[in-house]
């Protein structure tokens, strides 16, 4: 008697396992665990950078190094301070390259009130404004922009400061993702 239990016990535990296996793999299939599916597309990511700290509203990433532009707003409730050029390594922005290392990318003011305050090296946003930058580095088309019509899906880190000259640093968990134009 007591086997017969046990028998039906473990044929239970055997069918509810194979009833669970088959509704993973349906949910699979039918793309409900998006990690696992696919990557990260252009919507997604833009809405993702919209909400970041250093929200990249809008970015035109070209073939040509010196065309490349990202819109900039400050999200925080401060003055946000931000490093423009790679002189010793000091840029605020960082994007990875082809080999996934990071690289510190120069910056240049698109417009001069876009600068503005700006002093040789440093601008500042304030809270809700929005500057934009050419964004480039001397190997853009090799590390970055390959040819036009490429993907371009790049994780992305900004190194900035506050008025009182505290440091922050904001990772993206989501690559910025756009087409090399």
């Amino acid at each position: 008697m007591a086997f017969k239990r046990a028998q039906a016990a473990v044929e239970y535990l055997i069918i509810l396992a194979v009833v669970i296996i088959i509704a993973l793999v349906v949910v699979g299939v039918l793309g409900g665990f998006p990690a696992l599916t696919r990557g990260v597309n252009e919507k997604e990511s833009a809405l993702y950078w919209q909400g970041a700290e250093v929200a990249i509203q809008r970015f035109f990433v070209t073939y040509d190094a010196n065309k490349t532009t990202f819109t900039l707003r400050n999200n925080k409730n401060f003055d946000v301070r931000l490093n423009l050029n790679t002189y010793a390594n000091t840029s605020s922005l960082q994007i990875t390259d082809n080999t996934g290392a990071y690289t510190f990318m120069n910056m240049t003011c698109r417009t001069p009130s876009d600068c503005n305050p700006v002093t040789a090296t440093t601008i500042v946003i304030s809270p809700g404004d929005s500057k934009t930058f050419y964004v480039n580095h001397p190997d853009w088309q090799t590390r970055f922009c390959l040819n036009k019509g490429d993907t371009f899906s790049r994780r992305v880190t900004f190194n900035y400061q506050d008025a009182e000259g505290n440091s922050y640093t904001f990772v993206g968990t989501i690559p910025l993702v756009t087409t090399c134009q």
